[in-house]
């Protein structure tokens, strides 16, 4: 127990999957380094993603994938949807809605274990494409940067004003 922790702080997944484990209609945006779309415990609660990077970032381009794939150093993204969604299939671990659908949007990469490339342009791209194209209800976001951004901060107001056909989308950052 930390500091100013109750003992029963936690998030009764157990009692809450008495009620429900998600929806498949209900579309959850990843925005990350990309998720691993080959992933077993992934491969069926995913739709179709977007890469917000430019294909011709590095010199040479042409390393980056499409649909919001990750490079193979670029694990954060897949086990962030891994938590949310990961499939009750027996392989892994199950998501505390396994029944939802992610829609994974990669908006950075590495360049190794130490060091990631993420951009302003690429995180608003990314977060307009998640509330509009994408049609996200929630969108998850557990990447940043170090300083603020207007434009992202702008492109979070736009998706919580109006997606969902302006009803406002979920937006959940760390």
């Amino acid at each position: 127990y930390g500091i100013n922790s109750e003992e029963d702080a936690d998030i009764d997944l157990a009692e809450a999957w008495l009620i429900t484990k998600g929806d498949e209609s209900i579309k959850i945006a990843v925005i990350d380094l990309g998720v691993d779309l080959d992933h077993p415990d992934l491969d069926d609660n995913l739709l179709e993603g977007y890469d917000a990077v430019p294909d011709d970032e590095l010199a040479g381009g042409g390393i980056f994938m499409s649909d919001g794939n990750a490079l193979a150093i670029d694990y954060h993204g897949t086990g962030c949807a891994g938590i949310i969604g990961g499939e009750e299939n027996m392989t892994g671990t199950i998501g505390v809605a396994p029944q939802c659908k992610i829609v994974p949007i990669r908006v950075g990469y590495g360049i190794d274990e130490d060091t990631k490339i993420i951009d302003d342009d690429w995180m608003m791209i990314g977060i307009n494409y998640a509330y509009t194209d994408g049609d996200a209800d929630v969108i998850s976001m557990s990447i940043g940067s170090y300083t603020e951004s207007e434009m992202v901060n702008l492109a979070i107001l736009g998706a919580k004003m109006f997606g969902r056909a302006d009803k406002g989308t979920i937006v959940v950052c760390s």
